[in-house]
């Protein structure tokens, strides 16, 4: 599993939010308390049952507070076949703006 690093993302984040699909997969109280921008809220619980929301046109990036329910989405969405990386240490991490 690959792993992206929060300041990789807030460096380029317009390039970013082009070229991928950023997944939030924490509760939807998690999320709506800051979020990186752009991205979009699919909680872990309800991933399974959401795959046929997610574009296969990009890669994905999942999202979750230190880093472990996201390589859990991960796992989920590559054997799925999508091309998925994680934002490595969550949003714990994260030092961009933040989108509410």
């Amino acid at each position: 599993m690959e792993m992206i690093t929060p300041a990789e993302i807030a460096d380029d984040l317009p390039g970013y939010q082009s070229r991928c699909l950023m997944i939030d997969v924490r509760k939807e109280d998690e999320f709506a308390s800051g979020h990186v921008p752009g991205a979009m809220n699919i909680p872990l619980r309800e991933l399974s049952q959401r795959l046929n929301e997610i574009s296969r046109d990009k890669d994905i990036i999942c999202i979750c507070l230190t880093g472990g329910r996201a390589s859990v989405a991960a796992g989920i969405l590559e054997k799925a076949g999508y091309k998925v990386r994680v934002m490595e240490s969550g949003m714990k991490a994260w030092r961009g703006n933040l989108e509410k």
